[in-house]
């Protein structure tokens, strides 16, 4: 999150409210313990299927959020 600032944060949480239903996929990538217990509380708040992996998984990550199935 170097150089990530509230002001971004506030923008990527109006995209996310403005098209909240359709998100069908979200994968966050990190190894950040911090960012790991936000999503372990706050994740269920994501809409669609989501899933955490970790940075060794980021091509991982990139297949399945781009995929089409169920």
């Amino acid at each position: 999150f170097d150089g990530y600032s509230t002001g971004a944060g506030v923008q990527d949480s109006k995209l996310a409210f403005a098209h909240h239903k359709a998100w069908e996929r979200t994968a966050l990538v990190s190894d950040l313990d911090w960012v790991r217990t936000m999503v372990a509380v706050f994740g269920w708040m994501v809409p669609g299927s989501f899933r955490l992996f970790g940075l060794a998984e980021r091509n991982e990550a990139i297949v399945w959020v781009a995929a089409t199935e169920a």
